[in-house]
């Protein structure tokens, strides 16, 4: 083993002296975030710049979301239905691209509309999939198709995918700033999930560290600001001057990472691009020069776009190598190193994977083995070969005691990094997921090159090589949802003050929602209308007994729906029954009610005084005004 020995220790100096040179552009960075964070602490100013003045929004401009589809239909209805009943917003429609041979999720996607007459969809003519650029330009014809014969006009436009939860005031967000900025991106956070799932957990680290440092900062030191490909905002002037620019369409239909491009050509020509940063507290902030906005964070984490990312080993590496190919590959070919002034240093950053997720799986791999000879040797009682060719030679020791530093300065950083998002005992396993990451981003890497180089050779375009999607459970989408007291502020229910005070004052383990209505600063009804805006359901002011029809009673036993607290009260052409209750819908409750009937059970909110009042008045007889008024809560 002599000789594997020797072919180990001399594949060690390139390797660490490649370590050592991204180490040390690595920690560049470092340091001057070190310096940003100083400077904010001496001035007693907030990470980043100071406070906006605020400014009072004229009107709501138009808003149009994007939302490129190929084989949705298991996610795309509750991301829908999720994100349209919780968005804080009222001057914007959906706008879905869909293709001819994916009837799965255009079915779905009729269905959400029947419901929601905001969403609209575009079927693109060729079959899918294509590319994600291509099926976003279809949508951008459909919408110039819809403003010629309406009339309308669109003066911002939102790009998602179809796994996205959307913070609910992102789009008033956006609104306010896009006068001042051609491009507005969010945040992007994975969504938690247990220690166990380790690759969803690389995700995690390094969004974490991206998104909270290295985005922040290379905005900060004038570099151009890349789009994540969800949560990106564009001003209508500025996909205007794009337009002009390439002639026939907004995203280059052959690019795998249309985002990275949009990016990177808005900044090419001239276009101010903002970051939102996300913060554990305070107002919005900007940076000196306007670009990084500090968005208050929210109960349940901070402002940003949530999703699950690829929680298996093979969509991992089929993710990463879609953005390898667009972002280290294509960008090449197409840009080179020309993207305007002060910029070569971070396309370096961008493309520098290239080389190092190949030689960190190598290193980890060099590791593993010295340290097995290491172990082999003391067992065996035999001289540790590999280890005497690395100590006798003095530049080897320097440089693997330097990159044992940095390496240990690296995974702090990224654990602090994950901390602050996560939480501290995910933050604990962060090294723990180094490796595994370093495997991922190497086969990742291996399978971008050959299917770049194989796509040259035979002149053949690059397809939309997706991952499956999952959304979040009614459960883990609770822990997302804004809390009644923030939905009474900004509907004007209640000042900031007035909950603030009622948190303070309330008896220990009884709601909010409840102290406020027994203290009478707000009514029944303006609470369950908060509750159905912060769950996502219909909630309805007054429901009489003479809208309960006979079909729907019959449905459910009497004492069953007595138990589950329900009243049945109308079937739709859609097979639903519908059924109101003071309660929130279980998954008991749901489950309960389809032994019972083949119709979808759907659910709606009205007061507890509603639904006395309806069980009082099982028999449907006309209502009178005053018992109107006492069923609605007043």
């Amino acid at each position: 083993m002599l000789w594997l020995d020797r072919l180990a220790a001399e594949m060690l100096l390139p390797l660490a002296a490649w370590v050592f040179a991204s180490s040390l552009d690595d920690l560049f960075l470092d340091v001057c975030f070190f310096f940003v964070w100083l400077r904010s602490r001496c001035r007693r100013a907030p990470l980043y710049g100071f406070s906006l003045s605020p400014r009072p929004v004229e009107r709501e401009r138009k808003i149009a979301l994007a939302i490129p589809c190929w084989e949705e239909a298991g996610v795309i209805g509750e991301m829908l239905e999720n994100n349209l009943t919780a968005i804080d917003y009222g001057s914007y429609e959906v706008w879905l691209g869909l293709y001819p041979n994916d009837t799965a999720t255009i079915d779905e996607v009729a269905r959400c509309k029947a419901r929601f007459p905001r969403i609209r969809y575009v079927i693109c003519p060729r079959p899918g999939p294509t590319t994600k650029a291509d099926c976003l330009n279809w949508i951008m014809k459909g919408i110039q198709r819809h403003e010629q014969a309406t009339g309308e006009r669109y003066e911002i436009f939102v790009q998602h995918d179809a796994e996205d939860m959307i913070p609910p005031s992102a789009l008033r967000v956006i609104n306010d700033h896009i006068a001042r900025y051609d491009m507005v991106q969010f945040p992007v956070f994975p969504l938690a999930t247990p220690v166990r799932d380790i690759t969803h957990g690389t995700y995690c680290d390094e969004f974490a560290e991206f998104h909270l440092k290295e985005i922040p900062l290379r905005v900060e030191l004038g570099g151009f600001l890349p789009s994540a490909g969800v949560g990106t905002a564009y001003r209508r002037e500025a996909l205007e001057k794009l337009l002009a620019a390439h002639g026939d369409y907004l995203f280059d239909p052959t690019s795998l990472t249309e985002d990275y491009f949009i990016g990177l050509e808005l900044h090419r020509l001239g276009c101010r691009q903002l970051f939102l940063r996300p913060s554990e507290g305070g107002a919005l902030r900007s940076s000196r020069d306007e670009r990084i906005l500090t968005a208050k964070a929210t109960t349940s984490g901070p402002f940003a776009v949530r999703s699950y990312f690829p929680r298996s080993f093979r969509n991992a590496i089929q993710q990463r190598a879609r953005w390898i190919t667009g972002i280290g590959l294509q960008s090449w070919q197409r840009f080179g190193w020309r993207a305007g002034r002060g910029q070569w240093y971070w396309l370096w950053r961008d493309r520098k994977g290239l080389v190092s997720h190949p030689v960190a799986l190598l290193a980890n791999a060099i590791f593993c083995y010295g340290l097995g000879r290491w172990v082999w040797a003391d067992a065996t009682a035999t001289p540790w070969h590999f280890g005497a060719i690395v100590w006798s030679q003095p530049i080897f020791v320097w440089l693997l005691a330097v990159n044992f530093g940095t390496l240990t300065w690296r995974l702090g950083v990224r654990s602090v990094c994950s901390g602050k998002i996560y939480g501290w005992g995910h933050a604990l396993t962060t090294p723990i997921r180094a490796p595994w990451s370093n495997l991922i981003k190497f086969c990742a890497t291996w399978k971008a090159i050959v299917s770049f180089t194989a796509s040259q050779l035979g002149d053949r375009p690059l397809e939309w090589v997706k991952t499956s999607h999952a959304y979040p459970s009614p459960r883990v989408l609770m822990k997302y949802r804004r809390r009644v007291g923030d939905i009474l502020v900004v509907s004007g229910r209640l000042t900031r003050s007035d909950v603030e005070k009622a948190e303070r004052e309330k008896p220990m383990g009884q709601r909010l929602g409840e102290y406020l209505v027994e203290s009478g600063h707000i009514s029944e009804l303006e609470l369950y209308e908060a509750l159905g805006r912060q769950h996502g359901l219909p909630f309805r002011s007054l429901l009489g007994a003479a809208d309960v029809e006979s079909r729907a009673r019959s449905s459910l036993p009497f004492d069953v729906a007595a138990n589950l607290r329900v009243v049945p009260f109308q079937v739709d052409g859609s097979d639903r029954l519908w059924l109101a209750s003071p309660e929130l819908p279980t998954e008991l409750a749901q489950q309960t009610v389809s032994t019972y009937s083949s119709l979808t059970p759907t659910f709606m909110l009205i007061t507890p005084t509603n639904y006395n009042y309806l069980v009082r008045r099982s028999e449907a007889q006309p209502d009178t005004p005053e018992m109107a008024h006492a069923a609605a809560g007043d």
